[in-house]
């Protein structure tokens, strides 16, 4: 009688309390998981619980992983031609030095620097380029920059030891922000003024973007 009972509520099963905890998984809608005991049916419960969890957990973590890689790198937003690691050339058009104090340099003079900016030397015209520097010693400037390419702008900043810069060897700047495709824009522009250039009116700016 035990017997016809058990297969008349879930198919299977032993005796009258294995079949009441078949009926109610089943009507609980947890699956007929036929355990000896109820302790044993809750464990199975937790247990395929938890897997589900995990799997959720992993392709939410693909999802986030696959949006990750859909965004450009190196601060750069839209894409374009100049990102990472690139030089470009500064060819200055005008410049004005304001000496406020004893003749040469001393506190508070500035340099004010306005120029076109091309993909090379002897290249395409690209941009434009601006930067004004103030003596903060008569060997050190602040300087603040900016230039221009593919409608967006870099600005960059830095304190500057006039004499390795004026004498031809790379400074680097920070990167201080920017805007359009740049302006998230964050890593070093290395300025290197040109040697061979009377006036030292060009320079390469290494710019690297991270």
């Amino acid at each position: 009688m035990t017997i016809k009972t058990n297969v008349k509520a879930a198919g299977i099963g032993f005796n009258h309390n294995e079949s009441l905890v078949v009926r109610s998984n089943v009507k609980a809608g947890l699956g007929p998981w036929v355990s000896t005991n109820h302790n044993e049916s809750l464990s199975t419960v937790t247990r395929r619980r938890r897997a589900r969890t995990a799997l959720q957990a992993i392709g939410l973590a693909l999802v986030i992983g696959l949006g990750m890689a859909a965004l450009p790198a190196s601060g750069q937003e839209d894409g374009g031609a100049y990102r990472g690691r690139f030089s470009l050339l500064q060819h200055d058009t005008t410049r004005q030095s304001i000496d406020l104090g004893e003749p040469g340099p001393s506190v508070g003079d500035q340099l004010v620097i306005g120029g076109d900016v091309y993909n090379h030397q002897g290249g395409t015209l690209v941009g434009r380029s601006a930067a004004q520097c103030t003596f903060s010693s008569e060997a050190e400037m602040l300087c603040w920059a900016a230039f221009t390419v593919e409608d967006s702008q870099i600005t960059f900043q830095g304190i500057v030891n006039t004499f390795p810069f004026f004498t031809n060897q790379p400074v680097d700047f920070a990167i201080t922000g920017g805007t359009g495709s740049y302006r998230k824009a964050r890593g070093t522009v290395t300025v290197l003024i040109l040697p061979d250039v009377p006036n030292g009116t060009d320079a390469v700016l290494t710019v690297d973007l991270r």
